[in-house]
């Protein structure tokens, strides 16, 4: 499929976007057991543009915003960078025929996105510690997560006007 070259207004979205994912990912939404699981809007806004638009992330920017968000975050360093770039990598292998699916195949390879980045993230964090983390709250913010795509991926598509609705 050839792709379009990217425009400034979508290379000044694609910033946006992510720098918006990875702020609204960071926020703090209690403390302790009264702490609300959040969803990782950046893992939705990546896939989101690695679908449709791979040229406007490139595996360098994928590395900056992974760092990024570790930065911001707080994780072990280079763990949720790691994870990210590994899952835009099998993204980008099958970002053609996504495009073109319909929304519950695109939902379906999300799912799979989200869950090859938690369950990476989630081995390089327990490493250092020699002991599994408990599995429970990734789980609980791998399901948040993936619930909210939806809703993310038809804004996007609605103000962005990209692609099928």
């Amino acid at each position: 499929m050839k792709r379009d070259p990217l425009s400034v207004w979508a290379i000044l979205a694609i910033i946006v976007t992510m720098t918006t994912g990875i702020a609204l990912s960071a926020l703090p939404l209690g403390a302790g057991p009264d702490a609300m699981i959040w969803p990782n809007f950046l893992l939705c806004v990546s896939f989101f543009w690695l679908v449709h638009r791979p040229l406007g992330l490139p595996t360098i920017a994928v590395l900056f915003v992974g760092l990024m968000d570790d930065l911001i975050g707080g994780g072990v360093l280079g763990a949720g960078m790691l994870a990210l770039l590994i899952g835009s990598l099998i993204v980008r292998a099958g970002s053609d025929s996504l495009v073109r699916s319909a929304f519950g195949p695109r939902w379906l390879a999300f799912a799979g996105f989200a869950a090859v980045v938690f369950v990476i993230e989630w081995g390089l964090t327990s490493l250092p510690r020699w002991s599994p983390l408990p599995v429970g709250v990734p789980f609980a913010q791998f399901l948040v997560t993936v619930l909210a795509y939806a809703p993310v991926s038809v804004l996007f598509r609605k103000v962005l006007r990209i692609g099928r609705t």
